[in-house]
């Protein structure tokens, strides 16, 4: 490894080298077949060794550049790679995450995250209306018993014309581990393809239940109230 010093390009090791025998002044004959010489030399190479291991430390500590903590950062981060991820791919989310400390969980937030990581798969994000919302509380005070839609995050996807479905499932599969680490612990997340006809008006409660209307249906449609 080398690095650039004034005057031309320069071993750092060499530059390490020549300081020190420098620095033991011109009492000491610091020629190449000097003990003096053997001495400094084997200084400079821990010295130098030292650098370039903290070096490569603190490139650890930034994930666009980790390599052997890389996995550790993704813990850290509750970010799941997936496993056609590359190295590339997988610091380029972990640069996503860290990006978005401080950053409230906006509509357009996450609806630019959608589209940046979906594409045409991606077609709006929707909320449930208060209107159209459910609360439910349980009068014994059990905590299992509370249940409210006013949170419920719904993402509309489309399948486009050259996708087969096996490519949208792969595109919607990340939705989930997309948005999921940006929203409220009180959030909760649905995406889902709307069939024909049951495109939702007056809010996505109205899609309704549309029974084998599409194929797949089930895994796809909102059900409604």
């Amino acid at each position: 490894m080398g690095e650039q010093y004034g005057g031309g390009r320069r071993r750092r090791f060499r530059a390490i080298l020549a300081s020190l025998n420098r620095q033991r002044g011109s009492a000491y004959d610091t020629g190449e077949d000097s003990p003096v010489y053997v001495e400094n030399y084997a200084v400079a190479r821990a010295i130098d060794a030292a650098w370039a291991t903290n070096n490569r430390l603190v490139a650890e500590l930034s994930p666009s550049r980790s390599t052997s903590l890389l996995s550790r950062w993704e813990q850290i981060l509750g970010v799941r790679p997936l496993p056609t991820d590359t190295v590339s791919e997988r610091r380029a989310r972990l640069g996503q995450r860290l990006a978005r400390v401080g950053q409230q969980a906006t509509p357009q937030l996450i609806a630019d995250a959608l589209q940046s990581e979906l594409g045409e798969v991606f077609v709006a994000v929707e909320t449930l209306s208060p209107a159209f919302a459910t609360a439910h509380w349980s009068e014994t005070g059990e905590p299992d018993m509370w249940t409210s839609t006013v949170m419920h995050i719904l993402v509309r996807t489309q399948k486009p014309a050259s996708y087969t479905e096996a490519q949208f499932y792969d595109a919607v599969g990340r939705v989930a581990v997309l948005v999921e680490p940006i929203l409220p612990a009180w959030a909760t997340l649905d995406w889902y393809r709307p069939g024909s006809t049951s495109v939702a008006v007056g809010g996505v409660s109205g899609a309704g239940f549309y029974l084998s209307e599409t194929e797949p249906n089930l895994g796809n449609q909102v059900f409604g109230e």
